[in-house]
């Protein structure tokens, strides 16, 4: 509550005994209104009980109640007449007193839904998805209005937040908030035209989730969404990012380059701004309703977001957020089929992702808190609206293998941030496969991982800092590190995540942002690297220096200077070849020190108008060849892999008659035959455009996929030549299935010709689909590790004796 607003109606009710009660009660009603603590509404007599004190704790007089039922039969009854006046019963223990006072008024004893009321209310509820969604909460809601649980009310924007349940958890898409923004101003704002629901936030603890949820929206949005000033009193589940827009109006939040401003928007549209200025209808629930059928907001908010007329459609990350919450205390998950109809009851438009997600979110999803800190990450920096797809979904949950301790589960939150966050599609399928899948990346990852956790470590030092500064940091430090494992090259250069050159490079920009906004002092561990922001730099143009004059005008700092050249600098002038070191920078010279030992002073004009000075280029030192006759042995490998091919178009030349008899099949990969054949007649040779050298002395494995050619020599040394699988083109050889069964097999390897051929172990018939036999490499299981010897039993050593 306003400390100045509190000051002022204790004022105005301390003194309405001197100065008169009745006025002195209009100036407070007035106060109420203003700030929004006393509103209209309609409700209906059975929600109202009588307060503690009223008529100074006697309540009500029953005999006095009952005259009054016969005077109002006989000269009627006009409910404008009176003054009616009420206050809020508060939720929880706090209200216990007043409902306690009615019980012993009798006013009423029993619930106010009837058990038959319960019963259908319920039924509704539970068959919602399979006897239609829409049509079914339309039915809900009819019973909630006839029974007093929902009523219309005119509210304002400011009064209202978002339900914690509203999206499946995920609250309001800012982005999606500020495109509204622009629509309506474009298209117009009719309150009629869209449906807005929202569900009473009880007083006290019960509404503190709620409360809480909103304050936490708006702080994690860098002021993209408004803040959350006013008591709430509601939340909404329907209708949520039009109230965002509402509110970024009333309290002139920033949008696009500057702010918002009902005046300007009075001018161009009166009834959007009257929205913004005074009420709109909504239609009000219980929280009582809420309370005690929990199911009720998500089955509301299902049936809203299926209509789809301008609110965001379900984003995947909203569907993974509804997935988790399936997910128990113990780890355990419901199954896909049970989960599949409450997920998809509201027709998502990408159904076909549910599965790969809910796969992502059982086995990456549900540890600690790392999924809620990407949410919220997304929702500030990112598009939480790019879909993804099935395949990337299924390539995130494809697990390492044979590191089962190392499962890379910072890693893939980092390239989810990336993919959401910063160029669309700036990461492809084949790097995420790769860096799940690559011994040489696997290096770097665990580097990144090893990092990311003292990073944290090192934010929490910051004690001033609010828990989403310390996720900006770290947010942005994750993006960074996966453009720079994956080497990727962004089109344009991102306003949020410059370039940096190493993993300390980036994690030392975090700790210069968190130092930027904390008044605590910390020393960096990273130091920042030479080579991160060069003067002159993209990165260093980034953060220019602001120029500074005096009183009269005239230029104060170096900062003009400084736009060309940096303290330290060496330069010279390419006229005489006189070179020197700036040794001290004013607002309009320059100290320069030269190699003879001397002082001299360089005018700011000379420096940065005339075409002499410029910066001298650090000379890096040469680089040595250790091995100048290295091109000699490539030379060599080069001959002997052109000799293979040659001597492979040879051969093959020779069995080109076979080709014409096949024809072959790429979906499914086959090899058919279209005439009959002899036995050993087909025969295939390995034609390829693909040669691979390996030295016997360096002991590697046979290429996957790959037959023997031959054995040759390169320089002296030992070598075995390779043929791999075209690139390119389809060969028939290549092409034919492979099978480590002989009785299912037709061919079969050949050693009798000057290359390995394939040829046919029995007749063939037009047909008939070619296998070729290739021996099944059986890999030797590990030993097993012995524990410890087994203890001999005491009747086997007495056997053992007498033996």
């Amino acid at each position: 509550m306003d400390a100045a607003f509190k000051a002022k109606f204790k004022e105005v009710l301390d003194g309405a005994t001197q100065k008169g009660l009745l006025s002195s009660m209009e100036v407070a009603y007035a106060l109420l209104k203003e700030h929004g603590y006393m509103y209209h509404l309609q409700v209906h007599s059975k929600l109202i009980g009588c307060h503690e004190g009223n008529r100074d704790g006697f309540g009500v007089d029953p005999e006095h109640v009952h005259s009054l039922v016969d005077r109002f039969h006989d000269m009627g009854f006009v409910p404008s007449a009176g003054r009616y006046m009420a206050v809020e019963i508060p939720m929880g223990a706090q209200g216990d007193t007043t409902r306690e006072f009615n019980q012993k008024l009798a006013a009423s004893s029993k619930d106010l839904f009837l058990a038959c009321d319960i019963a259908k209310f319920k039924e509704v509820l539970d068959g919602a998805t399979q006897k239609g969604l829409l049509s079914s909460m339309e039915v809900a809601y009819a019973l909630l209005k006839e029974h007093g649980y929902m009523y219309h009310l005119q509210v304002h924007s400011k009064l209202i937040g978002c339900h914690e349940g509203n999206r499946d958890g995920f609250g309001v898409d800012p982005e999606h908030v500020h495109s509204l923004v622009d629509r309506f101003h474009d298209m117009g704002f009719v309150p009629s035209a869209g449906r807005y629901m929202a569900v009473e936030i009880p007083m006290g603890a019960q509404g503190d989730t709620t409360r809480e949820f909103n304050q936490k929206l708006a702080a994690s949005s860098k002021d993209l969404l408004p803040p959350v000033n006013d008591i709430l009193k509601y939340a909404s589940i329907s209708g949520s990012h039009s109230n965002m827009v509402l509110r970024l109006w009333y309290y002139s939040c920033k949008h696009g380059d500057g702010r918002l401003s009902v005046d300007q928007l009075r001018q161009h549209d009166p009834v959007y701004a009257a929205s913004v200025e005074k009420e709109v209808e909504w239609d009000v629930v219980s929280a009582e309703i809420a309370n005690c059928f929990p199911s009720f907001v998500s089955l509301a908010q299902s049936a809203q977001n299926s209509i789809c007329q301008i609110n965001l459609q379900e984003t995947e990350l909203q569907l993974s957020k509804g997935i988790k919450a399936f997910v128990r205390s113990d780890g355990t998950c419901a199954k896909y089929e049970d989960i599949a109809p409450v997920i998809l009851r509201s027709q998502p438009p990408n159904p076909g992702v549910v599965p790969h997600l809910m796969k992502f979110i059982m086995r990456f999803g549900c540890s600690g808190d790392l999924m809620e800190l990407t949410e919220n990450f997304v929702r500030t920096n990112g598009c939480s609206g790019r879909s993804l797809g099935i395949e990337l979904w299924d390539c995130l949950s494809m697990e390492v293998k044979h590191r089962d301790q190392e499962q890379l589960m910072l890693w893939r939150q980092a390239c989810l941030k990336t993919m959401l966050c910063h160029q669309e599609k700036l990461l492809s399928l084949s790097d995420l496969r790769k860096s799940l899948t690559s011994k040489d990346l696997f290096a770097k990852i665990l580097k990144f991982e090893s990092m990311l956790v003292k990073l944290k470590a090192h934010g929490a030092k910051f004690t001033d800092l609010t828990s989403y500064q310390r996720l900006q940091g770290h947010g942005v430090f994750e993006v960074k590190a996966a453009v720079l494992i994956l080497g990727k090259k962004p089109k344009e250069p991102h306003a949020l995540f410059l370039k940096a050159e190493t993993l300390e490079d980036a994690a030392f920009q975090c700790h210069e942002y968190w130092q930027g906004l904390s008044k605590v002092t910390v020393p960096s561990p990273w130091a920042q690297s030479q080579t991160m922001a060069p003067a002159g730099s993209s990165a260093a143009k980034a953060c220019p220096m602001t120029r500074q004059f005096d009183d009269s005008g005239k230029l104060k700092g170096t900062a003009k200077i400084e736009e060309k050249f940096q303290l330290g600098d060496r330069i010279y002038r390419a006229t005489d070849e006189q070179e020197g070191t700036i040794i001290a920078m004013h607002p309009l010279h320059v100290e320069l020190q030269a190699d003879d030992g001397h002082v001299y002073k360089v005018t700011a004009d000379d420096l940065l108008h005339g075409p002499e000075w410029k910066k001298l280029a650090e000379k890096k030192p040469k680089v040595l060849v250790e091995d100048p006759q290295k091109w000699l042995l490539e030379m060599a490998v080069a001959r002997v892999k052109a000799e293979a091919i040659v001597k492979l178009l040879e051969e093959g030349k020779k069995f080109h008659g076979s080709h014409a008899k096949l024809e072959m099949y790429s979906k499914p990969k086959g090899v058919f035959t279209v005439s009959a054949s002899a036995k050993g007649q087909l025969c295939l040779a390995p034609l390829t455009n693909r040669v691979e050298l390996q030295l016997v002395s360096d002991n590697k494995p046979q290429p996957t996929g790959s037959i023997l050619m031959c054995e040759d020599k390169v320089d002296g040394q030992k070598c075995k030549i390779f043929l791999l699988p075209p690139s390119g083109c389809v060969v028939p050889f290549w092409n034919v299935r492979i099978t480590s069964d002989s009785e299912e097999s037709n061919m079969e390897i050949s050693n009798k010709h000057k290359i390995r051929i394939a040829i046919n172990t029995q007749a063939l018939e037009a047909g008939d689909e070619l296998v070729l036999f290739r021996q099944k490499d059986v890999k030797q299981p590990k030993p097993l590790e012995l524990v410890a010897a087994p203890k001999a039993q005491g009747h086997a050593k007495k056997r053992a004796r007498t033996s």
